[in-house]
């Protein structure tokens, strides 16, 4: 019994893409079959080298974002006191090793 089927999109993409395999991988001459394959594989290598600035940037932009996420979730903001003040003994400020400065900025 024959059935109407409406040829979709991804059906069409499909049959294009085994098309496009089967002519290039698939001969009985060896020789053609492996020229047909470095005409083929030529493009893919040349658009892969020419994006590789951008395929690299998207990778680092990835990774700095997941490990900013990592390092913000290990936080405890319990301990952290932003908004905190030294106190009177200590009129300037501290350093980033929390020694005492004076009031040109220079640790005691």
């Amino acid at each position: 019994m024959a059935t109407v089927v409406k040829h979709s999109i991804p059906f069409r993409l499909g049959r294009a893409v085994g098309l496009v395999v089967r002519f290039c991988f698939h001969d009985r001459n060896p020789k053609v079959r492996w020229l047909k394959r470095v005409v083929f594989v030529c493009p893919l290598l040349f658009l892969l080298v020419s994006n590789l600035g951008w395929i690299f940037s998207t990778i680092l932009t990835t990774v700095s974002l997941v490990a900013g996420m990592y390092a913000f979730s290990k936080v405890d903001p319990d301990k952290i006191d932003f908004f905190g003040e030294d106190g009177e003994d200590v009129p300037y400020g501290r350093d980033v090793f929390g020694r005492p400065l004076d009031s040109r900025g220079k640790p005691f």
